[in-house]
C-alpha cells in the first residue's frame, strides 16, 4: 500500500495536468489548422508576396511544422499515459476533457451522485498527474510542452478563472 504523502500533488501540478488534458483534447483541431496554414503558405510562395522573401516563408513553414510535431508528440505521449491509468479513470477523463461532458451528465451516465462524481474526478486527475510524473517524457520535456500555443492560451484562461474566483471571495 502506498503512503498518501507520496501521492500528494500541489494544486499547481494538478492544474498543469488538467491544462495538458485540455490541450490534448484540442490537439486534433490545432493540427488541422496548422496543416491549412502550411498549405496556404506553400501555395502563396508560388506567387510573389510583397515584402516577404522565400526564405521567410520557408522559415514560417518550418516553425509551423515544428509546432505541429509538438502537438502530435504531446498527443501520443498523453495517450500513452492515459493507457497506464485504470479503465474507469481513463474513461472519466476522456468524457470530461475530450467529449466535454458536464459533471452532471457524467454522474447520470455512471449512476453516481454529483458529490461522488467530483470525488472521482479529483482521484482521476491525481492519478493522471502521478502517471505523468512517472513518465520520463513529461518530466524531461516540460518546457517544450509549455511552449505550445494552445498550452499558453489554456494556462492564461486557467489563471484568469482562478483570479476571478479569488476576487469573488
Amino acid at each position: 500500500m502506498t503512503n498518501k504523502s507520496q501521492n500528494c500533488h500541489t494544486a499547481e501540478e494538478i492544474e498543469d495536468c488538467k491544462i495538458i488534458l485540455r490541450v490534448y483534447a484540442k490537439s486534433n483541431s490545432a493540427v488541422r489548422a496548422i496543416e491549412k496554414q502550411i498549405l496556404k503558405e506553400a501555395l502563396g510562395s508560388f506567387y510573389y508576396k510583397r515584402g516577404s522573401s522565400t526564405l521567410d516563408q520557408c522559415n514560417r513553414i518550418i516553425d509551423m511544422i515544428e509546432t505541429k510535431e509538438g502537438y502530435l508528440t504531446l498527443r501520443e505521449k498523453t495517450e500513452k499515459v492515459l493507457g497506464t491509468l485504470k479503465a474507469s479513470d481513463r474513461e472519466f477523463l476522456t468524457m470530461r476533457f475530450v467529449n466535454k461532458m458536464q459533471f452532471s451528465d457524467i454522474a447520470d451516465y455512471f449512476g453516481w451522485s454529483l458529490r461522488n462524481c467530483f470525488r472521482r474526478y479529483d482521484g482521476a486527475a491525481r492519478a493522471f498527474c502521478e502517471a505523468m510524473k512517472n513518465d520520463e517524457f513529461f518530466e524531461s520535456e516540460k518546457e517544450t510542452v509549455r511552449a505550445l500555443p494552445l498550452y499558453v492560451l489554456e494556462k492564461r484562461k486557467s489563471d484568469e478563472r482562478r483570479a476571478e474566483a479569488f476576487s469573488r471571495e
